[in-house]
């Protein structure tokens, strides 16, 4: 599990957002033909998505902030985003060690 977290963090740097976007339909069958679980794949991909959405320098939910925001530079806006990011990458960390905590409730319903 840890190889698709790895694959897809490389692919959510920077400019590469719409890699990820554009080789999930591509990676997703392979995934589950190797046995690793829809709902897990689907929660990773959108943490990641997530998270490269706030990465400074590009995120495009920086300039969504900066022009809420209407004055001040966009630098102390990503130096906001700095934890956010932290702990989203501990958030798919966790759930790349620990598949079930993102599996728990869909088995229990």
């Amino acid at each position: 599990m840890r190889d698709a977290g790895s694959y897809f963090a490389a692919l959510g740097s920077h400019k590469a957002r719409s890699g990820k976007i554009t080789s999930t339909p591509i990676i997703a069958p392979v995934m589950f033909q190797l046995g690793f679980d829809p709902v897990w794949f689907g929660i990773l991909i959108v943490l990641l998505m997530e998270t490269a959405m706030i990465t400074p320098q590009v995120g495009i939910n920086l300039f969504v902030v900066q022009g809420v925001r209407g004055h001040g530079p966009l630098h102390d806006v990503a130096i906001g985003a700095i934890p956010f990011v932290f702990t989203l990458l501990v958030m798919i960390g966790v759930l790349v060690i620990f598949p079930d905590l993102a599996l728990w409730l869909p088995r229990a319903a």
